[in-house]
Parts: structure tokens; C-alpha cells; sequence
């Protein structure tokens, strides 16, 4: 069952699944005459052979509120790519497919790299801000959602939820995050909202003492979720980070663009699972030892940004406090697994909870000697300010890429 607060910075949306879908997506319909929609979802050419692609693809062919889809295509080779169009094809809205590694995008994205000195690192970030380049370029919609490629316990309830807030012509949102509960029909998942970010917000707020933007961070139920919508004007403005940063990239940027009252949370999913990442302990390429990394440096950076002084001793105290809250967070869930019939694995959890305090204390290290993450890739005004035309370049060599 729901609970029904308003806490924290932004709204909260919840689901009392008291309104069906149906009656939802009769608004969407409506309201997407006049302001049509458009979805973006980044996937990597392996999903395509997975089944939660292929419900997705289901279930997009009933959303008949959506004017466009735009699929961002990583880790693609010329082949792969030519089969991601065929299995597109049955999508009746106009659909794109934005081949990431292909000659044509890679050749404007480097263009735009030179120009502004900064990388492009492969993931979710470099293909969600290609996708967003699009989106700006076809001056088709005028609102987009983003979801994943991987969810398995998708529906079409997902989308409407995600996108109402934004469509609805008389709240004054322009920028929704969705939240649920992570989740297998036996355990629970979300291991680095429930035990890294959570812990980690909650660490920093007892170093550094109440913070605007920390308890921004902390309203989000579920921040690192992959699930967002938002106002074509907002989509121009957003600079978007390369690697798996993006979510927090996303909110960081949101909470200086935006001000809180046009910020909301929405419940899209009463239970979501999609696919696992391996911890990877030996490995920090891979998996949530490499996202952890990600994020780590995100929220990092962003902190030093608000003059939030990282310091030897500092850093010594953050970690303290994050061992402490990351222990208390496992004994919680522990309970809460119980009394829900659960499994849950203590060992395995503060596995987790070891190698993320062991990133966080890595990531610090970093920072003390003036590291900072990746430049985020340069947001769409500031490349058509800088290099008028760019956006019709790219525009145009995905529309030839998928004649």
C-alpha cells in the first residue's frame, strides 16, 4: 500500500490505484493533439534479443499518443544495426533508429567534442544526449519521456504515468522523475539507492550540515531511476554527463534550471525489475563497481560546485558516517524482508556496502587532489550558439542512416 506525504523539495505524485490507465491515456490522446509526444528509449544491440525489448515494443505499439520514438543504438555493428531496424519496424508511430557507433553520428559528435574540448565517453549519457539531439532536431514533439530498454515488468501504465504530469495542461511541471520500488517477485534490487545513494545523502547532510541541494537529492525516492519526462524547452538546456552519471547528472542539472515548485516525482510502477548488474568487486570497469564510480564522481563534483569543501578529515568523516548508515540500512532491510517473505542476504549486501565505501573512499581520494568527473557533453543551445547547423547535420544523417 502507498503512502499518501509530500516530503521533501518537489512533489510527489503517488499511485492509489484509484484512476485506470485507460482513463489516462484518454487525457494523453487529448492533450497530444496540440502538444504531441515523444519517446526516447537507449538500449544496447544486445536487448534485442531479450524479452523485455520485445514486450516493450508491445506495448509502444498501443500508445497511440506518441507521435515519435527514438531509439539510441549502442555497441552496434552495420549488420546489427540493418536487423535493430527490422525489429522497430512493426512500431507504427515514425520511429528512429540512431546508430551511436555509426561513421555519420560519430563524426558530428567529435566535431562538437573538438570544439568544446571535452570527451565522449560510451553509455547511457552519449546516447541519451544523441537521442536528445534528435528529438530537438525533428521539431516533431514538444514533450519527451525516457524510459529503459531492460525493464521486465513493463506495461503500458508505465509510460502514461510518466508522461502525465508534463502533458497535463494545467499543472506547471517540466521535468518528472519516475519512482517505484525495485523489485523480483522474491528480493529486493536497487542496491545503489539502498546502499550507496541513500546512505551516502544522508552521510554528506551530517558532514557538511543541511544543504539545498542535498535535501533536493534526498526528496527523490528512487534518484538513479531511468525513468524521466520533460518540456522541449528544458530538453534544449540540459547538459547531459557521458557515463553512468547520467541520473544524478540529470537531477543536478534539473535543480539549477528549474525551480523546485516545477519539479515533480511520479509513481510509474508498483513493483519494476529489470536486468541485474554483477557488483564486479575486481573489476571497476564493469557493472555497479563502475556505475558506483559514476556516480560517486558526480555527486562529488556537483558538491564542489556549491563550495562544499572537501577536505582529508572531511572525507574521513563521510566515510565514517556512510559505513554507520550503510550497516543500519542492511539491518532495516534485513526486517523488511522478513516480514515480507523475502530472501535477503546479509553477506551479499555488505559485500556491497564494502566495495561502495571503498569506491566512495577511492573517489575522495581523487577529488583531494582536484579530479573532477567528466565535463558533461555540452547541452544542445550551447552547440547551436556554437556551431549553427549542427543540430540539421545530425538530423539529417540519422534520416539517411535509416532510409
Amino acid at each position: 500500500m502507498t503512502d499518501f506525504l509530500q516530503s521533501g523539495s518537489i512533489a510527489t505524485l503517488h499511485d492509489f490505484n484509484n484512476r485506470a490507465s485507460e482513463s489516462l491515456e484518454q487525457d494523453l490522446r487529448s492533450w497530444s493533439k496540440s502538444r504531441p509526444i515523444s519517446i526516447i528509449v537507449p538500449c544496447l544491440v544486445s536487448e534485442l534479443e531479450r524479452p523485455a525489448l520485445k514486450n516493450i515494443v508491445t506495448h509502444l505499439q498501443e500508445a497511440d499518443y506518441v507521435s515519435e520514438v527514438i531509439i539510441g543504438l549502442d555497441q552496434a555493428n552495420l549488420e546489427q544495426f540493418k536487423e535493430a531496424k527490422k525489429f522497430f519496424s512493426e512500431l507504427p508511430q515514425k520511429t528512429r533508429i540512431i546508430w551511436n557507433d555509426g561513421p555519420a553520428v560519430s563524426s558530428i559528435r567529435e566535431s562538437v567534442c573538438n570544439h568544446f574540448s571535452t570527451e565522449a565517453a560510451p553509455g547511457k549519457g552519449r546516447n541519451v544526449w544523441h537521442c536528445l539531439g534528435y528529438f530537438l532536431g525533428s521539431d516533431q514533439g514538444q514533450i519527451v519521456a525516457l524510459h529503459d530498454a531492460d525493464i521486465v515488468t513493463y506495461d503500458g501504465s508505465l509510460l502514461t504515468r510518466l508522461l502525465y504530469p508534463i502533458a497535463h495542461p494545467t499543472f506547471d511541471y517540466s521535468f518528472a522523475k519516475g519512482f517505484y520500488y525495485r523489485a523480483s517477485e522474491s528480493h529486493f534490487g536497487g542496491r545503489l539507492v539502498r546502499l550507496l545513494t541513500s546512505p551516502l545523502i544522508d552521510a554528506l547532510t551530517h558532514c557538511y550540515g543541511p544543504s539545498d541541494y542535498l535535501h533536493y537529492l534526498g526528496s527523490f525516492k528512487y534518484p538513479l531511476a531511468g525513468e524521466f519526462a520533460l518540456k522541449k524547452e528544458l530538453a534544449r538546456k540540459i547538459s547531459i554527463p557521458s557515463d553512468w552519471g547520467l541520473e544524478i547528472g540529470v537531477l543536478s542539472e534539473i535543480y539549477k534550471l528549474e525551480k523546485d515548485q516545477n519539479i515533480c516525482q511520479v509513481a510509474v510502477s508498483s513493483r519494476y525489475d529489470h536486468k541485474h548488474q554483477p557488483l564486479s568487486p575486481g573489476n571497476s570497469d564493469l557493472g555497479l563497481h563502475k556505475m558506483s564510480q559514476d556516480i560517486l564522481h558526480t555527486i562529488l563534483t556537483e558538491l564542489a560546485a556549491s563550495d562544499a569543501l572537501l577536505t582529508r578529515e572531511a572525507l574521513t568523516s563521510i566515510s565514517t558516517n556512510y559505513r554507520h548508515n550503510a550497516k543500519e540500512a542492511i539491518n532495516r532491510y534485513a526486517n523488511d524482508s522478513e516480514i515480507n517473505g523475502f530472501r535477503y542476504n546479509r553477506e551479499d549486501e555488505r559485500l556491497a556496502a564494502e566495495l561502495f565505501e571503498k569506491c566512495l573512499v577511492e573517489a575522495g581520494e581523487k577529488h583531494l587532489t582536484g579530479y573532477r568527473s567528466l565535463q558533461s557533453m555540452p547541452n544542445w543551445l550551447q552547440v547551436e550558439n556554437n556551431l549553427p547547423g549542427a543540430l540539421f547535420q545530425l538530423h539529417s544523417a540519422i534520416e539517411i542512416d535509416n532510409q
